[in-house]
């Protein structure tokens, strides 16, 4: 039985967090059969050329070869200050045939951003992401390859919710 209790286990052979993120929008896009991905303003998400496309800051995008296509960004949970729910914005760019943001084959997230400032994302506005991609049939990969997965507190199996624990 593996650490956490699963049925199954996972390995990325790669010797990077970036591989594992930028496999996970490969085999979305090959699920679903979109290629549009949303990312997060201030996301760090590798530097592969499919991570680094879907990395907020325009520095790390700069590179010979160019980027893949279709990833649109918006912005993060608390990116417009505490009273403004980002999520809600999300969903109406989802909802709306007008806005030129196809439904995408996935969201890309982070739970604890490193590389912007240390962003956290609030539970409820996980929740409410989670909840808008299941609604939509949208793919979820949460890259906590940096700053999560247990490194911030109980690992996601074990805790109620996504906040810090202290020891």
């Amino acid at each position: 039985m593996s650490p956490l209790g699963l049925d199954y286990k996972v390995q990325f052979p790669g010797p990077t967090g970036t591989n594992a993120v930028e496999a996970a929008m490969k085999l979305a896009r090959k699920a679903t059969g979109r290629t549009g991905i949303i990312a997060f303003t201030n996301g760090y998400h590798g530097m592969t050329a499919g991570s680094l496309a879907a990395t907020g800051n325009t520095y790390h995008r700069q590179f010979p070869g160019g980027i893949w296509g279709n990833v649109r960004f918006m912005p993060f949970d608390g990116y417009f200050g505490p009273d403004t729910d980002t999520s809600a914005y999300l969903e109406k760019f989802l909802d709306d045939p007008s806005s030129g943001v196809d439904k995408p084959a996935v969201v890309l997230l982070e739970t604890v951003q490193g590389e912007g400032g240390v962003n956290v994302a609030s539970f409820a506005w996980l929740t409410r992401i989670e909840k808008l991609c299941r609604d939509r049939d949208i793919l979820l990969i949460v890259d906590d390859i940096q700053a999560g997965c247990g490194r911030t507190g109980a690992h996601f199996t074990d805790a109620p919710d996504y906040g810090p624990t202290t020891a």
